[in-house]
C-alpha cells in the first residue's frame, strides 16, 4: 500500500517571507528602497496577520486545486502557475453583511471570488454584483490607490486574497497573466458602465 504524501504546510513558510521581507525593505540604507510610507508597511504586516487567523474551514491542497481550476478568471493559466498561486494566497471566509473592503481604505491586495458574491457599494449605494471567478480589489494593486468603493458580502462567500509583496515572488509568466486578466476586467466594466449610461441618457430623453 502507498502512504499518502504529506503535504508541507504553507502558511508558516509564507509568513516568514513577508516577515523577511518586511524587515529587509524598513532596514534599507537607500530612502528610495525603504517603505515611502507607514501606510504600505501597514499592508505588509496586515497581510501577515492573514496568516496568523485561524481558517474558519480547513481546506486541504488539493481541494483548493480543485477549486482554483474550476474558476475561469485562471482558464489561462498553467498547472505550474497555478500551483504558485496556491502557495501566494490567503483563503478567507465571510458571512452574510460582512464588509471585507471599506471605502476609502489604503490596501494593495486584491481578491477573488471562489464561491458566493459581493455586493459593490459607493456612497453607500449598491452599484454591482460580483460573483464566482469575479475579481475586485486590483485597482488597489495596481495603483496603490484608495479603495474607491466597499464591498459586502451577499451571501456566504470564500475568497482568495493575495497581496503584493506575495506577488513579486511568483514567476514573471504567472504575474503578466495576472495582468492580462486585470486589463480584460477593467475594459469589460469600462464597457458595462459606458452601455448602462447610454441606456439612462436614451431613457431620459
Amino acid at each position: 500500500m502507498k502512504s499518502r504524501r504529506q503535504c508541507v504546510p504553507i502558511e508558516p513558510i509564507y509568513r516568514k517571507l513577508i516577515l523577511e521581507k518586511i524587515v529587509y525593505h524598513a532596514l534599507q540604507k537607500s530612502k528610495e528602497k525603504r517603505y515611502k510610507m507607514g501606510l504600505n508597511i501597514a499592508a505588509d504586516l496586515s497581510l501577515s496577520f492573514d496568516y496568523l487567523e485561524k481558517p474558519e474551514k480547513d481546506i486541504d491542497i488539493e481541494e483548493k486545486m480543485s477549486i482554483v481550476r474550476s474558476l475561469e478568471f485562471f482558464s489561462e493559466f498553467s498547472e505550474a502557475e497555478l500551483w504558485e498561486i496556491l502557495r501566494a494566497c490567503a483563503w478567507h471566509e465571510y458571512e452574510y453583511g460582512t464588509e471585507i473592503i471599506v471605502e476609502g481604505d489604503i490596501d494593495d491586495s486584491f481578491y477573488i471570488i471562489s464561491s458566493g458574491a459581493v455586493e459593490v457599494f459607493k456612497d453607500n449605494q449598491v452599484i454591482g454584483l460580483l460573483q464566482k471567478s469575479d475579481c475586485f480589489g486590483e485597482m488597489g494593486y495596481l495603483a496603490k490607490t484608495e479603495r474607491s468603493a466597499s464591498i459586502i458580502a451577499q451571501n456566504y462567500v470564500q475568497l482568495m486574497k493575495i497581496n503584493s509583496t506575495l506577488i513579486d515572488q511568483i514567476s514573471v509568466e504567472c504575474q503578466l497573466h495576472f495582468s492580462k486578466v486585470f486589463l480584460k476586467t477593467l475594459v469589460r466594466r469600462r464597457l458595462s458602465d459606458t452601455t448602462a449610461m447610454y441606456a439612462s441618457l436614451s431613457n431620459a430623453q
